[in-house]
């Protein structure tokens, strides 16, 4: 994944114990790795769901150039999650290159 376009990556009602939430665990263990955080200064916040929530995990991802995506991680695998994740990114990574 691209982590150098994002500046916030938030995981919110995230229950470890569901199966609904296994791609945004996923998403969240590849995010929280250190070199991923502190090469590129992404803020990582993540919000633990009670363990009998039916509540759907959401990801929103917020991008250096201000733009804002909300993701329900319930029904997309985290290879689908990566790939709308890192679509946006690879868009402001092109940008960068021509404007260098």
């Amino acid at each position: 994944m691209i982590f150098g376009f994002i500046n916030k990556l938030s995981i919110t009602n995230l229950n470890p114990f569901s199966k609904a939430s296994r791609s945004a665990r996923l998403l969240l263990a590849l995010a929280n790795k250190d070199s991923a955080r502190s090469n590129y200064g992404m803020f990582l916040t993540s919000s633990v769901a009670p363990k009998g929530s039916t509540v759907n995990p959401t990801i929103e991802v917020l991008y250096k150039d201000g733009k804002k995506m909300s993701i329900d991680s319930s029904k997309i695998n985290v290879d689908r999650l990566s790939d709308m994740i890192d679509s946006y990114s690879r868009t402001l990574k092109f940008k960068d290159m021509i404007q260098k």
